[in-house]
């Protein structure tokens, strides 16, 4: 992939220059490394979700009324994970019935 600006990381962000780029040892693939540290620390403040539109895979809003969250410490990392509040009910219910 070509960035549109070489003097720019690929979001078009950041400067690309060797002091901000990330070489991965096994692949060799570059990365930004400001983009990296964004995307880690919204990550680690429970922020970055694979499905992350605001809405659950159901659909319902991540409201603060409506989430829940947990802290987890995978490999040594601190993670937050989120949960649908109305999910839970909708399959406590199903559970009863």
């Amino acid at each position: 992939m070509t960035r549109p600006d070489p003097t720019k990381c690929g979001r078009g962000l950041h400067d690309w220059t060797p002091e901000n780029i990330y070489t991965d040892e096994k692949t060799g693939h570059q990365t930004c490394r400001s983009c990296k540290r964004e995307r880690n620390r919204a990550r680690d403040l429970g922020e970055a979700h694979p499905r992350n539109s605001g809405h659950c895979r159901k659909g319902h809003a991540y409201t603060p009324e409506n989430t829940r969250k947990s802290v987890r410490f995978r490999n040594g990392v601190k993670e937050i994970h989120r949960s649908c509040k109305q999910c839970a009910k909708d399959s406590a219910r199903t559970t009863q019935q």
